[in-house]
């Protein structure tokens, strides 16, 4: 039985009914997430600082390999079962026996895969002019492989946190691995001084996870195999291996080309210049588009609900993710001399081209959990192949022209060509109109055109001044401009903006005080 012909049920607990308060339950939800990517954020900066004073960088390498190659076998064995679970309408209880013994049997391939050809695998990426210890190497590969069997013996029953919206038990389950490895690593670094130390800690963090995986839910899985439950799931999560492949070569490609073409030191600038580009919105995008899937999928059969969610979800991202970009467009020069140091100015371009496609990325973050929600992942997967192919003709020339400036440009074209075909989509979808969807963003677009009017005002008052005081002014300004502009629009064609932000501040204190009495 197809996945996307069920009748509504109940989940485990919980009535699958469209919420009341849906768009209230994925801003407390999505805050919860962002909380978790800052707290992971920050505890792995600390220990990024730490071992970078004790071990040596060869070290940290050796584990990078090691952790790419299990990335890289993970993705090529992708099941996509746990979204088909969070997807299905429905009481998924009975899935989940089916769906953890398939987890089991592939953390069992992957960890044998892995700990025979270990040896292969190292020759293969050994580099001659800075060769790795074999030995040492092999050895590293087969104990971090461990990873696969415990990942494989996790508490399916975890995938009702991303079901029922349970965001706050996600947040303690994901955060205390993070926290374990940190500790782990931190404590043996001075033990070990020596790689060993991060591999016990990434193995005591798998570990733990596993174990609170079955004290924060209560389902106790089984091995059972059934046929037709696996054809079910696979059916749907086999698009998440399509887009778990594409996302990597994305994601991943123009890094390796840029390598390759143009040597370690133009890879650094470009690596930095795609990090700073992302983070203004990469947090708050990823949590959103976490929690947004099982929002959507609540309501998918309903589309006049459907489409109230993401029109207003697509104005909240637009509200947050526009400026914060736009400031690194408008001040990304300035930002990179003053803030990075001058040795970093060749990456001030990329860093523009870079954060202006996060902009649209910050869009499609609300496109993709939909067309996954109403059981169309293919659409997801067909949208990416077609980012890769127009990125993939566009590198090489653009790299070759230009350097790292055009390998930032390649991507944001690439990523420009797909919005037809990703808002033709959410049309078809939401079977609403192309005005309806520009109305939404079309204040906190006009907004930009005010931040960029007040930056090149202040700059034009303070033409000589280039120090950190002036940056600051600029952005300060900038978001004055912004403010003023979309709150002003706002009034006049009534969008909705003010009274979203007050709804979500309202609801915020309501929380706090209901804890308070607690």
């Amino acid at each position: 039985m197809d996945m996307t012909n069920q009748h509504t049920g109940t989940s485990a607990g919980q009535n699958d009914k469209p919420e009341k308060h849906l768009f209230r339950r994925v801003v407390h939800g999505g805050a919860w997430m962002v909380a978790l990517r800052c707290t992971q954020q920050v505890l792995a900066l600390v220990r990024l600082v730490i071992i970078g004073r004790v071990l040596m960088p060869s070290d940290y390498g050796l584990l990078t390999i090691a952790l790419i190659i299990l990335t890289i076998a993970r993705i090529l064995t992708e099941t996509g079962f746990d979204a088909a679970l969070v997807q299905r309408r429905g009481d998924i209880k009975p899935y989940l026996d089916a769906a953890w013994t398939v987890h089991v049997f592939r953390g069992l391939l992957l960890f044998g895969l892995v700990f025979t050809g270990a040896p292969y695998i190292v020759e293969l990426v050994n580099n001659p002019t800075d060769p790795l210890s074999v030995s040492d190497a092999t050895l590293v590969l087969r104990v971090i492989a461990c990873t696969f069997l415990v990942g494989g013996l996790t508490n399916i029953g975890i995938v009702h946190f991303r079901k029922d919206l349970e965001f706050n038990k996600f947040y303690y389950y994901q955060a205390s691995r993070t926290l374990v490895d940190v500790i782990v690593t931190i404590t043996l670094v001075f033990i070990f001084r020596n790689v060993w130390a991060l591999v016990c800690g990434r193995l005591a963090g798998e570990c733990v996870q596993c174990i609170l995986s079955y004290a924060l839910h209560s389902h106790r899985p089984r091995f059972r195999f059934d046929w037709s439950q696996i054809r079910e799931l696979w059916n749907y999560g086999k698009w998440g291996l399509g887009m778990a492949v594409i996302g990597f070569l994305i994601m991943e490609g123009d890094d390796l080309l840029v390598g390759k073409m143009l040597g370690l030191s133009k890879l650094g600038l470009y690596r930095m210049a795609h990090k700073i580009g992302w983070l203004p919105i990469t947090e708050v995008t990823m949590a959103i588009s976490i929690v947004i899937f099982p929002a959507y999928a609540k309501v998918q059969d309903n589309i006049p609900r459907l489409r109230d969610a993401y029109l207003k979800i697509l104005k909240f991202t637009a509200f947050l993710s526009f400026p914060a970009c736009s400031l690194l467009i408008l001040l990304g020069e300035d930002f990179t001399r003053l803030i990075m140091a001058p040795k970093w100015l060749p990456m001030a371009s990329a860093l523009q081209f870079l954060a202006a496609m996060a902009i649209f990325n910050s869009l499609a973050s609300c496109s993709a959990p939909l067309f996954q929600a109403v059981g169309r992942p293919k659409i997801v997967t067909g949208l990416m192949f077609g980012k890769l192919v127009f990125l993939a003709v566009l590198i090489y020339p653009l790299i070759k022209r230009w350097g790292i400036t055009g390998a930032g440009a390649a991507v944001l074209l690439s990523t420009l060509i797909m919005q037809p075909f990703v808002y033709r989509q959410v049309i078809k979808t939401l079977e609403c109109r192309y005005r309806e969807v520009l109305c939404v963003v079309l204040p906190s677009a006009l907004g930009i055109l005010a931040m960029a009017a007040s930056i090149a005002g202040f700059k034009t008052l303070w033409a000589a001044e280039s120090n950190i005081g002036a940056l600051l002014l600029y952005a300060g300004s900038g978001m004055i401009g912004y403010s003023i502009a979309v709150f002003g629009l706002d009034r006049i064609i009534g969008a909705g903006m003010k009274e979203m932000i007050v709804e979500q501040l309202n609801m915020f204190r309501s929380r706090n005080r209901s804890q308070e009495t607690k």
